[in-house]
C-alpha cells in the first residue's frame, strides 16, 4: 500500500474518532505507523510524512516525541541501524516543529525552560547516538539547539 493511502486512512480514522486518545491513542498507533514505514516504505523520498501525519492527526508534540523517543532508545529491529536514524531524523523535525509552533503562538517554547533544557539534552542524544544522524541532520540539530537557546536568554 503506497504512503499516501495509508496518510488518507489514518485521517479519515481520526475525523471518524474525533481524535480521541482512548481510541485513537498515539501510544499505540505511533510504534504501528513507523513499523510500517521502516518495513514496507523504506524506498519512499517523503522522509518526513510520519511525523507531519502525526501533526495533521492532532497528536500532541509532546506524546510524539515521548513514543518516538522510547522507540529510539529501545533499538530493537525494525528500529536498528538505518531504523534507528530515522528515528532520530523524526525527534528533530518534530521538536522543530514544536519550536516553530510556540513561536508562532507567541508561547514559551516547549511549555517553559525546564521543558526546554530536557528537549536539548534529547536533541544532543539524538545528534551523538550510535546509529548517528547524517551530517546534515547534525547540522540541522545544532541550529535547533541554538534557536532553544537564544529564545530563553
Amino acid at each position: 500500500m503506497p504512503y499516501e493511502a495509508v496518510v488518507t486512512e489514518i485521517k479519515e480514522m481520526s475525523h471518524r474518532l474525533n481524535g480521541s486518545e482512548n481510541t485513537f491513542n498515539p501510544q499505540m498507533l505511533i510504534p504501528l505507523i513507523e513499523r510500517y514505514a521502516l518495513e514496507h516504505q523504506r524506498e519512499v523520498n517523503a522522509d518526513r510524512w510520519i511525523p507531519d501525519l502525526f501533526i495533521t492527526v492532532g497528536f500532541p508534540y509532546e506524546a510524539s516525541i515521548a513514543v518516538i523517543q522510547q522507540l529510539w532508545y529501545g533499538n530493537v529491529t525494525p528500529f536498528t541501524g538505518q531504523g534507528n536514524r530515522v528515528l532520530a531524523s523524526h525527534i528533530v523535525y518534530l521538536v522543530d516543529r514544536w519550536f516553530e509552533d510556540c513561536l508562532g503562538r507567541n508561547e514559551r517554547p516547549f511549555g517553559g525552560e525546564e521543558n526546554a533544557r530536557e528537549i536539548v539534552l534529547l536533541l544532543g542524544a539524538v545528534a551523538g547516538g550510535v546509529n548517528g544522524l547524517s551530517s546534515a541532520d547534525k547540522v540541522f540539530v545544532e541550529d535547533v539547539r541554538r534557536r532553544i537557546g537564544r529564545s530563553f536568554r
